[in-house]
């Protein structure tokens, strides 16, 4: 501790402004305000000290000094920026020092030997003192730190000697050495004279204090050198404050007695007498406690910053110092860090003198200090269970005041605060937005952001939710193929990110197929390389990984509704890939027509509950456990084929309370977004088409299935009643002029369809439409977008003119021929189709949608069904709808008695994939009515919403997903919407 910092911060801090220029202070400021100047010095650098104690104290200290706890305590950006202004500040002190060596060097050739002088004054203290940076540069080479520790004995001593001299001189004036400015103390002296201030013109308080600060920044110097410190955590606190207390004491005491014993004008006069020398018993012993106190400083500068360098550019926080991470020599000498350390000094030697490069570095040290005492408070208020400091004489709001008395000094000199600061904020933001070094070092910062956010919640808590306040909130569950390894190519992922412009959550779910006892060491993993894919996409995606592990998929889907998020950040939609085939890889087969299920336990004993359902839907595979029992088995189709278990965990979406988006070509999607973007200014874009879009084959899950268990799909609701529950029909008023049709309640059924809700009110505000559809038609024919080469001309029909008079007039065909004519247009189009009141979900997705930077330009059609006479009112009923809830779109009308009979292929489809006729079932004809009014309308659509027809209990599985596929069957991307019933829409601001 004495040797390797109080001795080297003692001769840092008594150093060349003590000999040379505390005589001046004096002179100006006065003995009142010099004492004042001192203390106050003294408690800014006794509060960093403590703070610096208390972190240094808390963990091992490597290299690095200063920088390496700012940057260990507040993170690498503000270490990073801290650490190379300290850096800059260590090595402009390099030029004060030699500079004071120069100055007392010509002043004693000046005595001793007859005013020598190779050129001018100002000359030669610039020679000398470039020769002995030079020198001390050999020095610092030749033994770095240990050197110096050795020469630091000797050096100790001449100060000693020199201090000595001077105090012993005090008491030896006579009135004989009046002509020389110097004072008797018994008289008296000039005491008197020198209490209060008497200023040079253009000299204030604050000049003083920017002169004199600078000698005590050698508290500093301690911690520079802690990786060669054997135990720093025991050596800075101690030895930093002893040599604070020794040194503040010695100060006062050669203020008080410079004032008492020289005249002011002897003071002031710097540039032709040193006071110090005057009054001491021994002027040689004086001098050589100058260039002791001089070059013992700058070594211990020149040693410390190339240091602080080499521990900046070994953390790799700035990729443009990377050349300055490497040593050489025994002692790992940071050699090019040495030559950077000799630039700047040696430019700094030539641009100034001691006044003009003291007050430069203060404001360098003040900030620093300022963040130390900052980073000591946030640890605490942070309150994470490692700040643990072992040194207890600190307090955090102590050292509050210390961080604020540091700016507020630094704020004086406004103009150099400003470019310090400025030049902080620089560095800062580079290591922010462009380097973003991968550390984490567990920063003060994260902890207090850990604490905001947990109170956050917690408040969050305490307020009921309301309808304006609603974002939409996404779980996106990966199919059962997906590995997380492979993350950032799925496309739902990516459209879920365009969807996020209501800022919510979004949380990608994965379900481990496997047991907890054996696989529990994957899921921190998974969690792990899940958020490392989606960080380093373009742009990064904002989303959270939950993982779970359940032998079932169906189950661990069923774990994640439940347990997902927390307090009220909990998502609110579930997201879903299309099972593109999943009618591949087996038979769907009828309850009545019994199939083995070779993969299912959990029909045993359970023979009357299978005998209750009216229908069961299975896959009819082959139990991969057997075929292939290793966990990187390839499953082929088997988890694309599971129908049973898609329906089941829609269902389960949907009892949990969640709205539902099933996405159908989200990799076409991803493909379409990415070259929208590519070409937004282009005058032509393709969107790819199927053959484009490499469906690979399932990537290897985690572990295959070993047990394959009954997808629950209970026929009535006494088997699940919470599900039958948030699944029962609801039947709610339309919205005000609005009416429903009684021939369309009647072919609509009582559950799904234009009949299945009418308007929904928020506050007294209407939500949406039941019957009313939207639909958006993109600008270019999209088999002409998918075309590889488009060679031919567009044909831009003439514009029908509308008959007003006609309440049946061509309003629908007129808006089809505008969207042939925008057809021209580089330009995507979104249509919605919503079919039945949903709380607003499905016209707020694709609002959100166009808030993207991406789809900010696509054209917004909103299409209602309608089989009334009058379409030109019920356009402007839905406009005025739309008005009020301040979404700007398209309405455009179709007119369903233009397909009062099915076309035999859409039957005949239907009836292939549902495994069942179609007979008089009103239901399933009009959802094949307007799947085809959607192939119709929106085939040359960039994207296509459409609402999601609820997945009753009471229908069979391969019916409802017969549904889904005829609605999604377009050659673009579907979106299938249905919310949970709650507004997410009001007409109220």
């Amino acid at each position: 501790m004495w040797e390797g910092v109080f001795v080297r911060c003692l001769l840092n801090i008594l150093g060349v402004i003590m000999f040379l220029r505390l005589s001046w202070i004096t002179g100006n400021a006065g003995i009142a305000i010099t004492f004042a100047i001192i203390l106050c010095s003294a408690l800014v650098t006794s509060i960093t000290t403590l703070s610096l104690s208390a972190i240094c104290t808390n963990g091992e200290i490597a290299a690095g000094g200063l920088y390496f706890m700012i940057s260990r305590s507040l993170g690498p950006e503000f270490g990073g920026a801290i650490g190379l202004t300290f850096f800059m500040a260590n090595s402009v002190s390099v030029a004060l020092y030699v500079v004071g060596f120069g100055e007392a060097m010509v002043l004693m050739l000046d005595e001793y030997a007859g005013g020598f002088l190779m050129a001018s004054e100002a000359w030669d203290r610039t020679i000398y003192a470039l020769i002995a940076m030079f020198c001390l540069t050999g020095v610092a080479l030749s033994g770095g730190a240990r050197l110096e520790i050795v020469l630091q004995k000797m050096l100790t001593v001449v100060m000693v000697l020199a201090l000595l001299s001077f105090f012993v001189g005090v008491f030896l004036l006579d009135e004989d050495d009046e002509d020389r400015g110097l004072t008797a103390l018994e008289g008296g002296g000039a005491l008197a004279d020198n209490v209060g201030p008497d200023f040079e013109p253009g000299v204030t308080w604050m000049t003083a204090f920017g002169v004199f600060f600078p000698a005590v920044t050698g508290i500093m110097a301690g911690a520079n050198i802690s990786g060669d410190l054997k135990e720093p955590t025991k050596a800075i606190p101690k030895g930093t404050l002893y040599a604070i207390g020794a040194s503040t004491i010695i100060y006062l005491s050669m203020a008080f007695f410079l004032g008492a014993v020289t005249t002011r004008a002897t003071l002031v006069d710097f540039e032709n007498t040193i006071a110090v020398v005057e009054i001491s018993a021994v002027p040689a012993l004086v001098y050589a406690g100058i260039f002791a106190a001089t070059l013992s400083s700058a070594l211990a500068q020149l040693i410390g910053a190339p240091r602080i360098l080499l521990a900046i550019a070994q953390d790799d926080l700035f990729p443009f110092l990377r050349p300055f991470a490497q040593t050489w020599g025994d002692y790992d000498e940071p050699l090019r860090g040495y030559i950077v350390t000799l630039f700047i000094g040696f430019v700094t030697t030539l641009a100034g003198d001691l006044n003009s490069i003291s007050p430069l570095i203060t404001n360098f040290f003040l900030l620093s200090y300022a963040l130390v005492n900052y980073a000591c408070c946030a640890a605490t208020l942070g309150k994470s269970p490692g700040w643990r400091p072992g040194y207890r004489y600190w307090n955090p709001w102590v050292a509050l005041l210390g961080a604020i008395l540091c700016f507020a000094i630094m704020l004086t000199w406004w103009i150099a605060a400003a470019a310090t600061l400025v030049i902080c904020g620089g560095l800062y933001k580079y290591i922010e937005l462009v380097s973003k070094p991968k550390v984490n070092w567990g920063s003060a910062g994260q902890a207090a952001m850990y604490l905001k956010a947990v109170d956050a919640v917690h408040r969050l808590e305490k307020i009921p939710g309301h309808v304006k306040n609603f974002r939409p909130e996404y779980l996106i569950i990966l199919p059962k193929t997906t590995h997380v390894d492979h993350l950032h190519e799925d496309g739902l992922v990516h459209f879920t990110s365009h969807l996020n412009a209501g800022q919510g959550i979004v949380v990608v779910g994965h379900v481990i197929l496997g047991t907890f006892a054996e696989d529990v060491a994957l899921l921190q993993e998974a969690r792990d390389v899940g958020a490392h894919n989606l960080s380093h996409c373009t742009p990064p995606i904002k989303a959270l990984i939950d993982v779970v592990i359940n032998p079932s998929y169906v189950e661990g889907v069923r774990m994640l509704l439940q347990l997902c998020g927390v307090g009220k950040l909990r998502p609110n939609t579930c997201m879903f890939h299309f099972p593109e085939h999943w009618r591949a890889g087996g038979r769907i087969q009828q309850q009545n027509k019994p199939a083995e299920n070779k993969g299912s336990e959990s029909d045993e004993g359970n023979g009357e509950a299978s005998a209750s359902r009216r229908v069961d839907l299975r896959i009819d595979v082959e139990d991969d456990a057997k075929a292939s029992p290793s966990r990187g088995s390839n499953p082929g189709l088997e988890a694309d084929a599971d129908a049973d278990a898609f329906v089941d965990v829609v269902r389960s979406a949907f009892g949990a309370g969640m709205g539902v988006c099933v996405v159908r070509k989200a990799g076409a999607l991803r493909a379409v977004a990415r070259r929208w973007q590519e070409n937004m200014s282009a005058a032509k874009w393709r969107i790819p088409g199927r053959g484009d879009i490499n469906f690979k084959e399932p990537l290897t899950p985690k572990r295959k299935m070993t047990k394959r268990k009954e997808v629950f799909a209970p026929e009535s609701p006494k088997h699940s009643p919470s599900l039958a529950k948030s699944l029962r029909p609801i039947h709610e008023s339309p919205p005000q002029g609005l009416a429903l049709n009684p021939e369309e309640v009647k072919l609509m059924g009582e559950e799904d369809g234009p009949a299945d809700g009418g308007g929904r009110q928020s506050g007294g505000a209407s939500a949406a439409n039941d019957k009313t559809t939207n639909s958006n038609s993109s600008s270019v024919r999209f088999q002409e977008l998918y075309a590889e080469d488009l060679d031919v001309e567009l044909a831009l029909p003439a514009t029908p003119r509308v008959d007003r008079h006609n309440s049946n007039g061509d309003l629908a065909a007129a808006a089809r021929s505008i969207a042939n004519i925008k057809a021209a247009e580089d330009v995507p189009t979104i249509d919605v189709w919503w079919l039945v009141d949903d709380g607003g979900l499905t016209i707020l997705l694709p609002f959100l949608l166009r808030q993207h930077q991406i789809w900010r330009g696509a054209r917004f059609r909103v299409l209602s069904i309608s089989s009334k006479n009058k379409l030109t009112k019920e356009q402007s009923r839905m406009t005025r709808l739309l008005a009020k809830f301040r979404i700007d779109a398209e309405v455009v009308v179709v007119d369903r008695r233009t397909r009062n009979a099915l076309g035999p292929r859409t039957v005949e489809r239907f009836e292939h994939l549902s495994g069942t006729t179609l007979g008089n079932d009103a239901q399933a004809r009009y959802f094949l009515n307007v799947s085809e009014l959607i192939k119709e309308e929106s085939s040359r659509a960039t994207l296509v919403f459409v609402s999601l027809p609820i997945p009753r209990f009471a229908m069979p599985n391969a019916r409802w997903l017969a549904y889904i596929d005829l609605l999604t069957d377009l050659e673009p991307p579907v979106v299938l919407v249905r919310g949970n019933q709650e507004s997410v829409l009001t007409f109220y601001s």
